[in-house]
């Protein structure tokens, strides 16, 4: 393997634990979406169009009240296909995480806890505070970088890319 493909494999390694790392926050973002949509869906229920008393033929339904609760249920109907969706999408990040999890399971502890830190709890910090992984980690920044490292080459063996990715 040359070098360039290495550190190709590397990135690609990095990239799929820096999803694994951002699922949690990306799945509570999903469930407030949902929260939003059953919102707009209750809202949807008292849709309807002014209805006039004292005219004649008030008692019946008018033609613009049918027509506001027909497109009601039709906004009803796209709001529960798009928390359908938006639940598969929960439901596919959670079979990768767990797919990630079995695999960071056949790592030494040690490297177990510096890639959690990294990926998962400094996941959103561009440039990772490897001094508070390390600290937190209980070794060195340089030990850290290179438990890192270790298992991140672990990983690149470990992983078949065109399942996980």
């Amino acid at each position: 393997m040359s070098r360039n493909s290495a550190n190709e494999q590397r990135a690609a390694v990095r990239r799929v634990l820096m999803r694994w790392g951002a699922a949690t926050q990306l799945c509570r973002r999903k469930q407030e979406e949902i929260a939003e949509y059953r919102g707009l869906i209750d809202a949807t229920y008292g849709l309807h169009a002014q209805q006039y008393t004292g005219m004649p033929r008030s008692g019946t339904v008018s033609n613009p009240t049918a027509m506001t609760a027909e497109h009601a249920e039709k906004l009803r109907e796209a709001y529960k296909r798009r928390i359908a969706d938006i639940a598969e999408d929960i439901a596919e990040l959670m079979d990768f995480c767990a797919a990630i999890d079995s695999i960071l399971l056949d790592l030494p502890p040690d490297q177990q806890r510096i890639l959690d830190l990294r990926y998962r709890r400094f996941n959103s910090v561009r440039k990772p505070p490897w001094v508070r992984v390390g600290v937190l980690a209980g070794v060195s920044e340089d030990w850290a970088r290179e438990l890192e490292r270790k298992a991140i080459d672990i990983l690149c063996n470990a992983m078949d890319f065109k399942k996980i990715s």
